[in-house]
């Protein structure tokens, strides 16, 4: 077991306080007392790590359902990290109001002098892989995304991965992406009050920009990364639809998540939650959620990004079966078990995802 045990937990709270300065004791301690609180909560049987049922825990006993949806001025410090820490799915309906992009529209970057010289990359569809430039009228250039589902997007979308200059190799990395362009991103973020400021370093790191004309939108798919991901809807209407990964009896050293793969599966694509999201809007979608997306109406631009401040621990300590036999959440394996023996807590690497292969080793 990744966890300490009982015995374990007791000893933490027993050492001599003599044998370790009073800041180093104080930070064992209050570990200590939170293995113990979380012990005694209602999270799963130790013994048995059972789960929770999904209807119970998101609150959806009759899906699709829709999720919680709150003003920024309803969130506290807290308020808000306890929904990132337990995992929850909600939107702030009002987060984009006053925001620096809320008038970066479709028609925007096509016009702007400086994103206008960017390509974006189509969303994998059936002619595969290729660019097309922002300034371009790319909803005519519409590419089958191959998918058969009815209520699947059947346009592929468009991604702007501007993150991307940071990593000589990223998977999609267009020549055209400049960090001119990367800084300018920057200069527009600005973190709701709610959010510890200590995420602005990652947020500037991350931003992805995706676009879609009436029909178009991603294919059901699930992100390897093992932070909360924020999504601003800056125009257009989309709807997301989702549901966290199913429960495995075994581990699965294979990837089950990638783009359009729940819609092959023996078992058929039922999302959990319909969400939809008008210009303003922001959605917090934890890490484990397979997602889809679709445009409704107009033309739909909006930001991305991930953050690491809480973590969603909660929801990993709930799901740990789930989580360790998906290939698809590799990354997180890794820092779940230095978490949970409290080993290297000021080392990098418990903020930083691992790839496939040694993670897997």
């Amino acid at each position: 077991s990744p966890f300490p045990s009982q015995r374990g937990v007791e000893l933490m709270g027993r050492r001599p306080r003599a044998a370790m300065p009073r800041p180093a004791w104080r930070r064992v301690a209050v570990a200590a007392a939170a293995i113990r609180r979380a012990a005694a909560a209602e999270v799963g049987d130790p013994a048995t790590y059972a789960e929770p049922g999904d209807p119970q825990y998101w609150g959806c006993a009759a899906p699709p359902c829709d999720v919680e949806r709150v003003k920024s001025a309803d969130l506290t410090r807290e308020s808000f990290d306890r929904r990132i820490v337990d995992g929850r799915v909600f939107v702030v309906e009002d987060l984009g109001r006053d925001w620096p992009m809320s008038n970066w529209t479709c028609d925007y970057f096509r016009s702007d002098e400086l994103f206008s010289q960017a390509d974006m990359v189509q969303d994998r569809g059936e002619q595969g892989v290729h660019f097309i430039p922002l300034k371009s009228d790319w909803r005519e250039a519409k590419v089958a995304s191959g998918v058969t589902d009815s209520e699947a997007p059947k346009v592929a979308a468009y991604y702007w991965g501007v993150k991307d200059v940071q990593h000589a190799d990223a998977s999609f990395r267009s020549k055209t992406w400049r960090t001119s362009m990367l800084k300018k991103v920057q200069e527009h973020i600005r973190l709701p009050s709610f959010m510890d400021s200590g995420n602005l370093g990652f947020v500037n790191a991350t931003p992805e920009f995706w676009f879609a004309g009436e029909g178009a939108g991603a294919k059901a798919h699930m992100d390897s990364h093992p932070e909360t991901t924020m999504s601003l809807q800056l125009s257009g209407t989309k709807r997301w639809r989702i549901r966290f990964m199913e429960a495995k009896r075994t581990p699965c050293m294979a990837f089950t998540y990638r783009d359009g793969d729940v819609y092959t599966q023996a078992e058929s694509w039922r999302p959990a939650l319909s969400i939809v999201l008008h210009p303003g809007q922001a959605l917090f979608l934890p890490p484990g959620f397979v997602h889809e997306t679709l445009c409704t109406a107009g033309c739909s631009a909006s930001v991305t990004f991930q953050f690491l401040q809480p973590m969603p621990v909660r929801l990993y300590r709930r799901f740990l079966p789930r989580v360790r036999r998906t290939a698809d959440i590799h990354e997180a394996w890794l820092m779940i078990a230095r978490w949970a023996t409290l080993h290297g807590l000021r080392d990098p690497a418990l903020t930083a995802g691992q790839a496939h292969g040694p993670a897997r080793d």
